[in-house]
This record gives structure tokens, sequence and C-alpha cells, in this order.
């Protein structure tokens, strides 16, 4: 579950990084790259706590 967690974080940061390089190359456009970057930010904020708190994984 812990390996599933970070994916789907590494996933979601992607997803806030790249949309606005790919908009700034003219890849996508402002309404794609909002849409996207709430979606990742959301995905984000709710996987990544349930993985970063977890300690009997260390």
């Amino acid at each position: 579950m812990r390996k599933l967690l970070q994916l789907a974080s590494s996933l979601a940061l992607a997803g806030i990084v790249i949309p606005p390089i790919l908009y700034f190359t003219g890849g996508l456009t402002h309404d794609a790259v909002k849409s996207v970057t709430l979606v990742a930010t959301i995905l984000w904020f709710a996987a990544t706590p349930f993985w970063m708190n977890d300690r009997s994984q260390t």
C-alpha cells in the first residue's frame, strides 16, 4: 500500500510541474493547465500524508 501511495504522490507531483511547462511551450491551453493542476494537487494532498506518516515501514 505504501508503494502505491508513493507512486500516486509522484505522479501527482509530475502533474503539478509538467503542465505549466507544456503551457509555456504551447502544448496545453490555460484551462487544461488549471484543470490538471487542480486534480494533481488534490491527489497529492490526499495521498502523501498517509505514506509520510507511516512509521511502521522505517
